[in-house]
């Protein structure tokens, strides 16, 4: 949480930096005010990554069941082996479901899930295996990935489009790093 600052009064003397992938205006200016920053120099840089390719596909239902299959049919077409990847799903439960639907119809790629109610252990183990390449992709929730920087990442699917456009900028971001 941004707005947590009590820190700062113990600090005084500490210079202070802010570093987002993404921000809007309004937040920048609650960060400049709430951090005592409202001379300080911005560097940034557009968000277009020309590395990354946005699609819109049609998928044949709305069921869990039938979205597995039509992400694993784009993912066939775009990867012959398997690749490193993320799908994002709005609730926890249908995290569950496509990894378990996932898992039976792509053999030779290995799936983990990533929510806030799994164990931290099994998400420390989902998150080390999905860095050192022993999981192929990771079906979660908006609770994975902030801060995680793997260059690996060939894909991102969205089962459910999140929220805001800077939520889909920060989560299709996971992409392409390299």
């Amino acid at each position: 949480n941004y707005r947590t600052t009590q820190f700062i009064d113990d600090f005084k003397d500490v210079p202070r930096v802010i570093m987002t992938a993404t921000m809007t205006n309004f937040i920048e200016c609650d960060l400049r005010k709430l951090y005592r920053l409202a001379d300080a120099t911005k560097f940034y840089t557009l968000m277009n990554r020309p590395n990354i390719h946005y699609s819109v596909v049609h998928t044949r239902g709305a069921d869990l069941d039938q979205l597995s299959v039509d992400f694993a049919d784009f993912i066939r077409e775009k990867f012959q082996r398997p690749v490193s990847g993320l799908i994002y799903c709005w609730a926890r439960d249908s995290t569950e479901i496509v990894m378990k639907e996932m898992t039976k119809i792509m053999p030779g790629w290995t799936f983990g899930v990533f929510h806030a109610d799994r164990p931290s252990k099994e998400k420390l183990a989902t998150l080390q295996g999905w860095m050192a390449g022993t999981i192929n992709v990771i079906v979660c929730t908006i609770a994975f990935a902030m801060g995680i920087n793997n260059a690996c990442v060939r894909f991102v699917i969205h089962a459910d489009m999140p929220d805001t456009l800077e939520g889909f900028v920060q989560e299709s971001g996971r992409a392409g790093r390299d």
